[in-house]
């Protein structure tokens, strides 16, 4: 199938890059011209993704159609396929609103647009910190993009190696005003402030909705949150994030979580903190380092003053990038002595730490210690989801002071209706206690219910 196609990149009403490719009966561009559409999406909305699926349709004329907010990433990505396919004729053209209303008629242009998409970029930047990483969005390419000022980065090796793993949707985190070319569907800075524990996070697009918003993040010591289930309310509480990186910070944590055991709860909160770095205390799926969903081009391998993981070297690409982070896996495995560990198949075998030993032996000796420490992070994060999608909780400080009950190996709260828990349970049903009422979480749908306390009772 040779012949004239067309690859339309838009930005959908979420702030997310959509990518349509078509085949056309000539170079000119009208709704009459397009035989054929559909939608790269996944794998195939990485730059490789694309330039593939371009070259498997024997494409020898692209035009590619772009609006002023895409046009950034969509030259990146024309950089890309020029470099990979040399004899494919490729041009460009930057499409005016009334065309754009031509294509699609998807745009609307309110506030609420407007913070839906501030929205999606900070969820974003709250699963770069944390490291946990919604299955839709794995395994399909690099995510976000971490550079500061150690980084060093040559043009030609990032045209020719790494770049092929970034996603159409990947966002860029500079800190402390790194100026790399490399672009992304959003640039987030990080900048110091005069107070050391303090961070501005300044989220910039190229959308004419979207143009510059700024946070504050405050982090802390996880040892610095003496209690950090009875914290005081703060307007910033819900961006904090708490790093693990002292002998104190994981003695503190490890207690949080055998009382967040015996007692049944967690403070709101507790719940909406950020800890840098969580998905280490996850289960063995949860780990995203080998699938290479962030990537930090950094030579200290620190973030918030403490270390990171997904360092990429300049030779990566999605093929050696993802042995090479397999081997340093294995390689820890053999030399932490994880294949006779008590807790071998529910560990994550993060290697955060690998560059200090004394650091590690307390990671190891939590995980087999306090396993509960997995379902915490578990029940933590389906809390989170279930507050910020609640109406009750757009006032975060209205909230600070309310738990959230559930059932734990040690605590039972809701004895009149313990056989209709215990069934819950068997069908992956997760059942908790928030406002005075009750519901269920569906871990299968991810869905949240409401539960009718008398009926479940009766």
């Amino acid at each position: 199938m040779k012949g004239h196609f067309f690859l339309q990149i838009y930005q959908n009403k979420y702030g997310l890059f959509e990518v349509l490719l078509g085949q056309m009966m000539d170079r000119l561009f009208s709704i009459k011209n397009v035989q054929s559409t559909f939608k790269l999406v996944g794998n195939n909305a990485t730059f490789y993704g694309i330039t593939k699926k371009v070259k498997e349709l024997n494409c020898t004329d692209l035009v590619v159609y772009t609006e002023h907010e895409t046009q950034s990433v969509a030259n990146q990505l024309v950089d890309f396929i020029r470099k990979s396919n040399q004899e494919i004729h490729i041009q460009t053209h930057l499409l005016e609103q009334e065309e754009i209303r031509g294509v699609r008629d998807q745009r609307t242009e309110n506030s609420g647009e407007v913070e839906t998409h501030i929205a999606t970029y900070s969820n974003g930047f709250r699963c770069f910190i944390t490291g946990l990483y919604p299955d839709s969005v794995r395994n399909q390419g690099i995510k976000h993009i971490f550079l500061n000022e150690s980084t060093n980065m040559n043009q030609s090796i990032l045209n020719s190696s790494f770049l092929a793993n970034q996603h159409i949707n990947s966002g860029i985190i500079r800190e402390n005003n790194n100026q790399h070319s490399i672009t992304g569907i959003v640039d987030i800075h990080i900048d110091s402030t005069e107070d050391k524990h303090k961070k501005n996070v300044t989220i910039q697009t190229d959308t004419y909705l979207v143009k510059k918003q700024t946070k504050v993040f405050k982090y802390s010591e996880y040892e610095g949150k003496k209690n950090v289930a009875l914290m005081e309310p703060d307007l910033y509480e819900d961006q904090v994030v708490l790093t693990l990186s002292t002998k104190k910070d994981f003695d503190t944590f490890n207690k949080r979580v055998q009382e967040s055991k015996e007692l049944g709860f967690m403070s709101a909160n507790e719940i909406l903190l950020n800890i840098k770095d969580e998905c280490m205390w996850g289960n063995a799926t949860g780990c995203t380092y080998v699938e290479g969903v962030r990537a930090g081009f950094v030579s200290d391998e620190t973030l918030f003053g403490s270390p990171i993981c997904f360092t990429y070297t300049m030779q990566e690409n999605s093929a050696s990038g993802y042995k090479e982070r397999k081997r340093r896996i294995q390689e820890e495995i053999v030399r932490r002595g994880c294949k006779t560990c008590v807790v071998k198949e529910e560990c994550s075998k993060c290697i955060t730490f690998r560059h200090d030993d004394f650091l590690h032996q307390n990671y190891c000796e939590i995980r087999r210690s306090n396993p509960f420490v997995s379902t915490y992070i578990v029940y933590k994060n389906i809390f989170k989801s279930f507050l910020y999608s609640n109406p009750i909780c757009k006032n975060i400080k209205n909230i600070m002071d309310k738990r959230v009950l559930f059932t734990t190996p040690t605590q039972t709260w809701w004895s009149g209706y313990q056989a209709a828990e215990n069934l819950y349970k068997k069908r992956n049903y997760l059942v908790f206690e928030f406002n005075e009422e009750i519901y269920v979480f569906n871990r299968e749908a991810i869905k949240y219910y409401k539960l009718n306390k008398w009926l479940a009772a009766s």
